[in-house]
């Protein structure tokens, strides 16, 4: 086995690194924040002139369908906070897997290089014993 080479330390180095950044992600939420301006349909109300009443809401697909949950004011911080770390989960996982992919690729080079210089040689290793 090839002894590991500096380039190979530093992807191992940058693979953990990430690792360690994905124990930081907090409450994770898929989805969107969204705000929603409407009319509630009283007569009298400001929004019939245009000024339209405003909420916060997260939109998000359940078994292919789109869904909502209206968030109080009290709440949007953490709401887009939970997102924020979700899109950090996916996008740290990319990266993990990139690395793994180069690593896997690298191994399988080395092995079918390693193989081809076997196959190659001209003078097979005795076993012990022969050629005595």
């Amino acid at each position: 086995m090839k002894p590991i080479t500096g380039k190979q330390t530093e992807k191992r180095r940058q693979r953990n690194n990430l690792a360690k950044e994905l124990g930081k992600c907090g409450r994770l939420m898929k989805g969107s924040l969204t705000q929603i301006r409407r009319r509630c349909g009283k007569s009298q109300c400001r929004c019939m002139r245009g000024q339209l009443h405003e909420s916060l809401a997260i939109t998000y697909k359940k078994d292919g369908k789109s869904c909502l949950i209206h968030i109080p004011k009290d709440l949007h911080t953490q709401a887009q906070e939970a997102i924020e770390d979700y899109h950090k989960l996916k996008n740290l996982v990319e990266q993990i897997s990139g690395l793994n992919v180069k690593a896997f690729k690298d191994l399988a080079r080395t092995q079918r290089t390693a193989k081809k210089s076997q196959t190659k040689s001209s003078d097979p290793i005795p076993f012990s014993g022969e050629g005595q």
